[in-house]
């Protein structure tokens, strides 16, 4: 459970990064490797703007960095994230801005408590 609130606060932290690009992909033009961990997402693909599009090939191309623990892990938060609610997903990422927007002694002690496990 600490795990994956771990990586889902770090995809939510990738999707709150500034993008650099303008315009979308389409799925044809991520890789193999890309397309394999962003599978959960295929479907919504189109549907995505382009800037969640980058950003979530931002986080493909991080993924090589990770072990193949983490990437598995990490293929699993998309999925869990690409079964929220478009409602959930603009709470969850609202909630990150919150988050984020608090002095870092504060934000350690709230990311910290979301890393708890819920008994």
């Amino acid at each position: 459970m600490i795990k994956r609130a771990t990586t889902l606060v770090t995809v939510l932290y990738v999707l709150q990064a500034p993008c650099a690009f303008a315009s979308g992909l389409t799925w044809q033009q991520l890789g193999s490797r890309d397309q394999m961990l962003l599978a959960p997402l295929a479907h919504d693909w189109p549907r995505l703007s382009a800037e969640h599009q980058e950003r979530f090939a931002a986080i493909a191309r991080h993924a090589d960095s990770l072990s193949p623990a983490q990437r598995q892990r990490l293929h699993d938060n998309l999925k869990h994230w690409s079964m929220l609610s478009e409602a959930e997903q603009a709470r969850a990422r609202r909630n990150w801005r919150l988050i984020s927007s608090l002095p870092p002694e504060q934000r350690k002690k709230v990311l910290e408590r979301l890393k708890t496990p819920v008994r």
